[in-house]
């Protein structure tokens, strides 16, 4: 069980991207810890999975977010452009720094001021030595270049108010259950 469900301190939270496969395990497990889980997509969810409510809508578009972050204390950003095949440098682009851009804007016109980004270890590029969090970020694909991008302006969002708080996790290949992505 995580602190919150240990302290009571349970939180309403926004999962973007929440019917994909990590958002589906992690709102299962948001919810078994207490929190009360809102999604959002732009695809339904195949069934609910922790969630107590759940907006249709796209993170690139900040009239879309604004709804469904009403009581919300924490984003949990998932939501990405990010398959290895089918989209243009542009998509990645778009579905992700100016996705971050959008959804930054919504939060500050909400005063929302905690913030989780599941970003991407391709920030690092195609590297044949060890990475840590202190290895300079020299992205070699528009998918990682469009993830540190949206890092970027993470930062300085968090850097524009002492009391806002970020926290950028670099993931490797994910797989597991429902995974339709990557793996066979």
């Amino acid at each position: 069980k995580s602190r919150g469900s240990q302290n009571g301190n349970f939180m309403k939270i926004l999962v973007t991207g929440s019917s994909g496969f990590i958002g589906s395990h992690l709102t299962t497990a948001l919810a078994e810890d207490g929190h009360e889980v809102i999604g959002f997509d732009r695809q339904d969810p195949a069934e609910a999975f922790g969630v107590s409510r759940f907006v249709k809508g796209d993170v690139r578009h900040k009239n879309m977010v604004l709804p469904a972050l009403e009581g919300i204390e924490c984003v949990i950003h998932l939501a990405a452009v990010h398959f290895d095949y089918g989209h243009t440098p542009d998509d990645y682009w778009d579905g992700n720094e100016n996705a971050m851009r959008q959804l930054l804007e919504a939060l500050r016109e909400t005063h929302i001021d905690k913030f989780v980004f599941y970003s991407s270890v391709a920030v690092y590029g195609d590297r044949a030595d060890e990475c840590s969090e202190q290895t300079e970020p020299t992205p070699t694909s528009p998918y990682g270049a469009a993830k540190l991008g949206a890092e970027k302006l993470l930062r300085q969002w968090a850097q524009e108010d002492p009391g806002r708080r970020a926290l950028i996790l670099r993931p490797c290949a994910v797989y597991g259950e429902r995974n339709v992505a990557n793996m066979n």
